[in-house]
Parts: structure tokens; sequence; C-alpha cells
């Protein structure tokens, strides 16, 4: 394998620069202490099975056998935190399921268990792994959720102005979906890999780093050139495994998320700078770039008519409304179950398919406790019954 590794190097590296920027830096502490992730990496990246290219010029392209189609459903967010109220994500699962949801959102990057530290990256390809003991394997392989969101590709941590900053996770995205795929090929179920708010990203970290518009256009262009990567590499990992395992049921997208859109989280100083939404729309019209296969809306305004933002979003990305997806939505527990009433049907009758709705325990009561209550998980399960039989 040493070996091999080495020729995969080389193969993979021009005028002493790597041309895998998802692998770690070879002599990096990353290769050090998970030289087996590392050299599967460069064996991806390197793979004889190109990357598919699809152009459309109104919209993102088609990957042929990939279903982009989400199921019409109501999702709930599962978030462990703190050690003495830790289940295991099979445990929540299980919950989840009982209590009537087929869609599931696990947050991977959640110290002290299954994850690393809030201050800097960790590989979610361990997670993958089972490394942190996770039940990652008994989730794909036998958990009860139809659709899976699996949250990764960050840590992050107070990203409001001033406060903290966003932290990029560069797993390789090619090892994970290789993963799934020969643990779960067979499996009738859809995972997409996802990351958090993207928007904020741009924003790098307020208190260290400053504000200036070139500083956040950078960010940005780096933010797209990152995605266009991973999913360069979810293609190229999808086409050959589905080539691998011709009769495959298995699922696997890749979704960037956006969080700002007009008269919301965009402060003065970014009026009339680009958004996320805004620069995804210019990655349709690139065939050098590699457009996400879905785009979330994380949504939370309050006491405001939702069908603008969406249709900003929908008209920025140029995406159509089926590979939209809202990726968090949430109510306090004195607002519930009033606010799942009165804003998902509108979501619903606008096109969305999928809502995933924050949070089944929320361990941090940031602003007020988003732990689903009773009557909440009642006006849910309704909700969602209702949206299925549509």
């Amino acid at each position: 394998m040493r070996l091999l590794f080495a020729v995969l190097l080389i193969a993979a590296t021009v005028s002493g620069q790597t041309t895998c920027p998802e692998c770690p830096e070879p002599g990096s502490n990353s290769c050090l202490l998970w030289p087996e992730a590392c050299e599967q990496c460069y064996e991806d990246c390197v793979s004889d099975v190109p990357p598919p290219r699809r152009m459309s010029p109104t919209g993102p392209s088609r990957q042929p056998g990939v279903d982009y189609v989400l199921p019409k459903s109501i999702g709930i967010h599962s978030l462990n935190y703190k050690s003495n109220e830790f289940q295991s994500w099979s445990d929540n699962s299980i919950i989840i399921h009982d209590d009537g949801f087929t869609t599931q959102e696990l947050w991977i990057d959640i110290p002290p268990y299954c994850a690393g530290h809030w201050e800097q990256p960790f590989p979610s390809n361990l997670w993958v792994q089972d490394e942190y003991g996770c039940d990652f394997e008994w989730i794909v392989k036998h958990g009860p959720s139809r659709i899976l969101f699996l949250r990764i590709g960050v840590v992050s941590w107070m990203v409001n102005e001033g406060q903290g900053c966003y932290i990029m996770d560069k797993a390789p995205l090619g090892f994970i979906v290789n993963r799934l795929y020969d643990m779960a090929w067979y499996r009738d179920i859809t995972v997409i890999l996802t990351p958090w708010e993207q928007d904020w990203y741009a924003q790098g970290c307020p208190a260290t780093d400053g504000f200036t518009p070139e500083k956040y256009l950078q960010r940005l262009d780096w933010l797209i050139s990152f995605e266009s990567e991973r999913q360069r590499q979810v293609e190229q990992s999808r086409a050959a495994k589905m080539k691998q395992y011709p009769g495959a049921r298995l699922q696997v997208l890749h979704a960037m998320v956006v969080n700002k859109f007009p008269g919301y989280n965009i402060k003065d100083k970014y009026v009339g700078l680009p958004t996320l939404s805004e620069k995804i729309g210019e990655m349709t019209a690139n065939p050098l770039l590699h457009e996400p296969d879905l785009v979330g809306i994380s949504y939370w305004k309050r006491g405001f008519d939702p069908v603008p933002a969406l249709d900003y979003v929908k008209e920025s990305t140029k995406y159509p409304k089926h590979r939209l997806f809202i990726a968090e939505f949430g109510a306090r527990g004195d607002e519930q179950p009033q606010r799942y009433l009165d804003y998902i049907p509108v979501f619903k009758e606008w096109g969305m398919r999928t809502i995933l709705i924050w949070v089944h325990k929320d361990y941090w009561n940031h602003g007020g406790n988003y732990t689903i209550t009773p009557a909440g998980l009642d006006a849910l399960r309704e909700l969602d019954n209702d949206f299925r039989r549509d």
C-alpha cells in the first residue's frame, strides 16, 4: 500500500503542487495520523473514471442515473452535544422514526462525541469509518430513515459579526461517497451530504480578519471553487460506484446551503455585494465548475412572508424547485405549534418538497429553547402525513 501511495502521489503531483485539493497535504498531521484515509483519498483522486460533466445553460446539470427529486417529507434534526445526555445516533434515529418521521438529519460535528473540536477542522472521513463509535454503519445499513441528511463540512461557533469564525472541514467527499456505496448500495435510501449555512463563511472571522469588500469576495470565490471540487469528487465517485454496482438503489447527493437573501442576514456593509445564491447561479453557466446537486435554504425570519425569499433563491441559483429544500426551520417552545402551522403550508404550497425542522433536542438554548414540544410534534406529524399524501 505504501508503494501504491507513492505512485499515486507522484501521479497526482505537478511541479510540487498536489492536484488533489480535497486530500490532506503529504506529510501533514492528517496523513501521519490517518495514513489509510490519506492513501485512499489519493487513490480516489487519480481514479481513471472521468468526472461526468453535463452542461445546461439555464440551470444545474444532471448526471445519468441520479434521482434529484426528494420525496415529500418533513425531517427532524438530531443533535448530540452534552455528555450527560448523550444518546447514540442509532437510538435517536429509532426515536425519530417511532415518532412518525422517515427523514432525519444528523449533525456530525458536535463534540465531545463523534467529532473533533470547535477550534479546528476534523476529518469527516473518520466519522464514516466509525472511528468515534457513532453507529454510522448501523444507521446507513439498517437505520429506519429513508432520507438521511449528513451535515458535514463545517465546524462553527457563534459566527455572527464579531464572534468566532467559520472553519471548513476538508475531508475528501469522494472517500465518503465510496464508503456509503460499499456499505449500502442495495438500500433504497437517499443520503444527502450537506454543510451548514455557508453564507456565513464569506464573513470569515470578523474578530480577527476585519472586513473589506475585497476579502468578502475572495472568500466567496474560494468557497465556490472548494465546493465545485467537492461536487466533482461526488460525481466521479458516484459514477464509479454506479458502474461497480449496476443495480444500486442508493442515491448519494451533495448540497450547498444558503442563508442570506434581501431583508434577512444582510447587514449594511454587505448591501450591493453578491450573496452565495448569486454565486451558485454563476456556477451553472460555467463549464469549468461543478454546481451542487441540491441547494438548501436556512429560513428563520419571523413575521414575514417567506415566498419572496424562496423566489429570490430560485431565481438567483437558477435551480428548479425540486432541487431546493429547507435546510433549517424551527420554533421556540412558546411559538409551537403555531409557527409550524403558519409557515410549513406556505413552504409546501410554494413547491418545497423537503423541510428539515430544528431540533429533536436543543442542548444550546441560544435565544430560546428550540426542542420540539409534544404539541409541536403532534402538529409536525400531521403536517408530514398531509404532505406525503398529496
